[in-house]
C-alpha cells in the first residue's frame, strides 16, 4: 500500500487539458479519460484558473454553496476512476472561467 508521502510515485502523467466551467454543470473530456490503449484514469489534478467553482465527483449535480468550492488559485486532486468520470462542475460568479485538468494513470 502506498504511503501519503509517495503516492504520486506511482502515478504518470498522461494528458492534458483546459475546460470551462458556467454556469450549467459540466464534466471531463470523456475522450481524455483513459490513455490511447484504453488504460482508465486514476486521477486527475485540478488548479482553478480564473473564477471560484462549485463541484461533485459522486455524480450528484453541484448546485452553489451545496457541493465542494474551490477559489481561483485552489489546486487539488481526484482520486479514482469513478470520481473522475462523475466529475461535475458550475461557476460560482457571474462569469465562465477555466480548470486546468492533468490525468494520471
Amino acid at each position: 500500500m502506498l504511503s501519503p508521502e509517495n503516492i504520486f510515485l506511482d502515478l504518470e502523467p498522461y494528458d492534458f487539458e483546459r475546460i470551462t466551467v458556467g454556469v450549467a454543470a459540466g464534466g471531463l473530456t470523456a475522450a481524455k479519460m483513459a490513455t490511447a490503449s484504453g488504460r482508465p484514469a486514476k486521477a486527475a489534478r485540478m488548479v482553478c484558473d480564473t473564477t471560484a467553482i462549485s463541484y461533485r465527483e459522486e455524480g450528484g449535480t453541484p448546485v452553489a454553496g451545496q457541493a465542494i468550492q474551490r477559489a481561483v488559485g485552489a489546486e487539488w486532486m481526484v482520486w479514482g476512476q469513478n470520481a473522475v468520470r462523475n466529475f461535475k462542475a458550475i461557476r460560482n460568479g457571474g462569469a465562465d472561467g477555466y480548470i486546468a485538468v492533468t490525468y494520471y494513470v
